[in-house]
Parts: C-alpha cells; sequence; structure tokens
C-alpha cells in the first residue's frame, strides 16, 4: 500500500515538472545577441534560443529543417530587419504571426553618423538599454503571470549595462581613433571616438592598402579593427594593432541573464590593445 502511494506520488511530481517545463513561453531570436538580451529579462522564465548560432554575418545564413520546428513551436520570434536577418522571414511568414521586427521600434538607433543604416545595434549600450525598456513591456503583455519576474530582472539587467559603461570608458580612456575595416563594430565606437572606415570589398588591391597606410598615418592610435569574417595575416605587416572581435553574432550554443554582460566584456578586453603603442 505504501509503496503504491509513494508510486502515485512520484507520478504526479513527474506530471507537475513536465507541466511547468510546457508552461514557459519559448522565445525565438534570429542571432544570439538578440537572445542574450531577452535572457537579461526573461532569465530561466522562458525557454530562449537563437536560429543563426555563427560567428559569421546572419547574411550567409541557411535556414535548417530543425530552425522550422522552432519557429511553429515559438511564442514570439524577434528578428532585426530583412536585409540583415532576412533568411528568418522565409519560414516565419507561413508558421508563426507573433513576430517583433526591431527595425520598427523607434527607440533603437540604426543610423550612423553618416546617415547609414547599420544593423548591429546592440554593440551600442544605449541601443540595449532602450531595447530592454521596449521587450518588457511586450513581454509583460504577453506573459502577465511574469510581470514581477520581468520587472525584476530589467532593473538588474539595467545594473549590468551601466557597469558595462563605466568599464568601458575605465578601459578605453585612452583611445583616441580607430580604423574599421568592417562596418559590423561601427555601433561600439559610435558618438565617442573618431572612427575611420575603409569598408571596400577589393581589400587586397594595391589602391586599398595605400588607402589604409594614410589612415595609419592620420591616426593616433593605429588601431584596426576587423570582424571573424576577415583574415588578420593581411594587415599583420602594418605598424598597427590588428584586433579581430566578434562582431557580426556569437557562437554559443545556449545563453543566460549573464552572457550579453560576459560578451560585451570580452570585446572591451580585445579593444584595450588598441591603446598599446605602435
Amino acid at each position: 500500500m505504501i509503496r503504491r502511494i509513494i508510486q502515485h506520488l512520484i507520478i504526479i511530481a513527474i506530471a507537475l515538472i513536465n507541466i511547468t517545463a510546457i508552461a514557459k513561453p519559448k522565445i525565438i531570436t534570429s542571432i544570439v545577441p538578440l537572445a542574450s538580451i531577452v535572457a537579461m529579462l526573461m532569465d530561466n522564465q522562458a525557454e530562449i534560443s537563437a536560429i543563426a548560432v555563427t560567428q559569421n554575418c546572419p547574411h550567409h545564413y541557411h535556414i535548417r529543417p530543425s530552425d522550422l520546428q522552432k519557429i511553429k513551436h515559438a511564442d514570439i520570434v524577434i528578428y532585426i530587419d530583412d536585409k540583415f536577418d532576412g533568411f528568418i522571414v522565409k519560414i516565419v511568414n507561413n508558421h508563426n504571426k507573433n513576430i517583433i521586427k526591431l527595425s520598427n521600434l523607434p527607440s533603437i538607433k540604426f543610423l550612423t553618423e553618416d546617415n547609414q543604416h547599420n544593423w548591429h545595434f546592440w554593440l551600442n549600450l544605449s541601443n540595449v538599454q532602450a531595447l530592454l525598456e521596449e521587450l518588457a513591456i511586450i513581454f509583460v503583455k504577453s506573459f502577465p503571470k511574469l510581470e514581477k519576474n520581468i520587472l525584476t530582472n530589467l532593473d538588474a539587467a539595467k545594473l549590468q549595462l551601466n557597469e558595462l559603461a563605466q568599464i568601458k570608458a575605465t578601459a578605453l580612456n585612452n583611445l583616441t581613433d580607430v580604423i574599421l575595416l568592417s562596418d559590423s563594430a561601427e555601433h561600439f565606437f559610435i558618438d565617442k571616438y573618431k572612427i575611420y572606415k575603409l569598408y571596400q570589398p577589393e581589400y587586397k588591391s594595391l589602391k586599398y592598402m595605400n588607402n589604409l597606410e594614410q589612415l595609419l598615418a592620420n591616426s593616433v592610435n593605429k588601431c584596426i579593427i576587423i570582424s571573424n569574417e576577415q583574415n588578420h595575416k593581411l594587415y599583420d605587416k602594418l605598424a598597427a594593432a590588428v584586433i579581430q572581435i566578434d562582431s557580426e553574432n556569437w557562437q554559443l550554443a545556449t545563453v543566460n541573464a549573464r552572457t550579453f554582460y560576459d560578451q560585451y566584456f570580452r570585446l572591451i578586453q580585445a579593444i584595450m590593445k588598441c591603446t598599446d603603442k605602435y
């Protein structure tokens, strides 16, 4: 008799665990940086995952059958813009209507100083805070039972961003300018540092290298920033610091409430090398 009662209790406990798991909202994002921002708000209150889990630019991502299943069962799907991570639009439109397109949110600044759209907005901490506040409103409306958790997490996330901003300002205090060979990192430096840009695709040409040499002559810090998609060996012979950073996406299978902080902190550490003298 006692054994049978114990068996029933075990069955009930397993059922309750399954119900709890099923009850968690499922939020899908196009790329990992977005998933990490969502995790700052939802933490373990939701199942959060990204479609493109790679260091490369989302432009080059190819949809897989498993991605379709994720989209079908998601409560919310979040992406940036058709021109950036548009791969997700191909399957979202037919299989999930609860979509958040971030380029429609007026509080996020995508334009650069020369009025060009740059979709790597999450490298600007002010943009991340704006998105957190926007998503908090959306998530509270979508999941009202989680309101208290979401608002508490929002306050904690803002503290993380403030700390990162202070660390960034202190660590890069001696940074005057950078030379960007990829537009993916531009939002990290916008409004604070002088940016020299050289985005021409013909980077192996003599003209390109001559232009780069001229920029280095005018630069104080003589620091070249490239993305993971670029070959740093092309610039190793230059009298400059060549910093390769994860500015396109992050290759992480899972995220949590600390992921964004940790990844952004690593970016700061890498770019600190720009303050070395060459």
